[in-house]
């Protein structure tokens, strides 16, 4: 029983750490995915998605960076002429193939399709110019088919995070959340 009380409390710890539900409504928070930052959606331009860096990226090759780096900008072209601007991710297969483009509002994007599961890279971007938040950090920690999860700005900067070999998702939580 004394395990049992341990693990309730260090799940209602971690729950209230990071701001999340407990209970029945924690089973899909980890799905949605919320902006750090202020919720002002920043238009996106011709000029922000031509500004879009080419990043390198442990563990891909050159033509895959090259590709990432399209990926990023279309991920600009498609938010701006098809959701005014605000939050979409493009799931993308092993090949770099779109599974699927998911369309959230000006700070927050529902993950909880099947795809994520098939999804080696998530590219999304931040209406608000923000860097990744906690949500970001915790749905990437746990899919574990995600390799690659990276936030193009509208204003075209890029962030990136992948995982290593030695990924361990507890340092994650402890070192992001601790």
């Amino acid at each position: 029983k004394s395990r049992c009380r341990k693990a309730m409390s260090d799940y209602v710890d971690f729950s209230t750490a990071m701001g999340l539900p407990q209970q029945k409504q924690r089973l899909r928070v980890g799905e949605k995915i919320k902006s750090s930052g202020n919720g002002k959606v920043i238009p996106i331009t011709k000029g922000y998605i031509d500004r879009v860096a080419l990043k390198e990226v442990p563990g891909l090759g050159e033509k895959e960076i090259y590709t990432l780096q399209e990926a990023h900008k279309k991920v600009l072209e498609t938010a701006m002429k098809e959701n005014g601007s605000k939050e979409i991710a493009f799931l993308l297969g092993d090949d770099m193939e779109l599974l699927r483009t998911v369309f959230g509002n000006e700070t927050e994007i529902d993950l909880s399709v099947s795809e994520r599961h098939k999804a080696r890279y998530v590219i999304h971007n931040h209406p608000d110019n923000a860097s990744f938040s906690n949500r970001d950090v915790f749905w990437f920690a746990n899919n574990s088919a995600t390799q690659y999860f990276s936030i193009v700005k509208n204003n075209g900067n890029v962030e990136l995070l992948c995982k290593a070999k030695e990924f361990d998702r507890k340092a994650v939580y402890f070192h992001v959340f601790g």
